[in-house]
């Protein structure tokens, strides 16, 4: 069984700045999938749903830290201990399959 590789460029200026990958990809049988122009911000599904949501999250969970915490502010050890259960909470496998 032979295993699909993908690339998704951006078909704007990244197309044809990556024109030598592309060909590259071609040659060496890369399917090369490209969104529309000007549409990848609408269509790529971890920036619209992924990111999306995590940002959500990131918000109320800062807050939250925040506000229990106050006056405090985050510091390096503490923002990896709240932005990283808030991201291992929103990044699973099942949101990732969603996006695609």
């Amino acid at each position: 069984m032979h295993s699909l590789t993908k690339l998704v460029p951006d078909s704007s200026r990244t197309f044809s700045a990556y024109s030598l990958t592309i060909r590259y990809a071609r040659d060496v049988n890369i399917v090369t999938l490209c969104y529309p122009s000007h549409t990848t911000h609408v269509l790529q599904g971890l920036d619209v749903v992924a990111f999306g949501i995590l940002k959500c999250r990131w918000h109320t969970a800062h807050d939250h830290w925040e506000t229990k915490h106050w006056p405090q502010k985050l510091s390096k050890a503490e923002f990896i201990e709240v932005f990283g259960t808030v991201f291992l909470k929103t990044m699973t496998p099942e949101l990732m399959k969603e996006c695609f």
